[in-house]
């Protein structure tokens, strides 16, 4: 659960749009360190995750002190890439909705998933 804060808002009290993306960020690291990946130990030596692609459709705004929910699932695995999908929801009302593209990356380059990090994700694909 995330509350939206003043601080995540503009002087209409409604949260700025690229904000979506900074709780979808924060619910997507969480959700790996649930799924049992060592965030931290991944991104070590030059290996990590970058975000290739974002399509997000806005339904409503989000509105200062809003408790939100934000579920992340995995739609899609590829050999270097993940296919994430997000909703973030103040109770049953669709707020936003987000597919966002992850890639691999070793030493600067697209790489295959570790085959530690494969077997997480097809545990837990299409969950919570």
């Amino acid at each position: 659960m995330l509350r939206v804060y003043f601080g995540d808002t503009d002087a209409s009290g409604m949260a700025h749009y690229a904000t979506h993306l900074m709780y979808l960020e924060k619910a997507r690291t969480e959700w790996l360190w649930d799924a049992g990946v060592n965030v931290a130990e991944t991104n070590n030596n030059d290996r990590h995750f970058i975000v290739r692609q974002v399509d997000i459709k806005y339904h409503r705004p989000l509105e200062l002190g809003e408790l939100l929910t934000v579920t992340t699932t995995i739609a899609e695995i590829k050999r270097a890439s993940l296919l994430m999908r997000h909703q973030i929801l103040n109770g049953d009302t669709l707020l936003s909705e987000a597919d966002v593209k992850m890639v691999y990356m070793e030493h600067g380059r697209p790489a295959r998933l570790p085959e530690y990090l494969q077997e997480v994700y097809d545990g837990v694909r299409g969950t919570n």
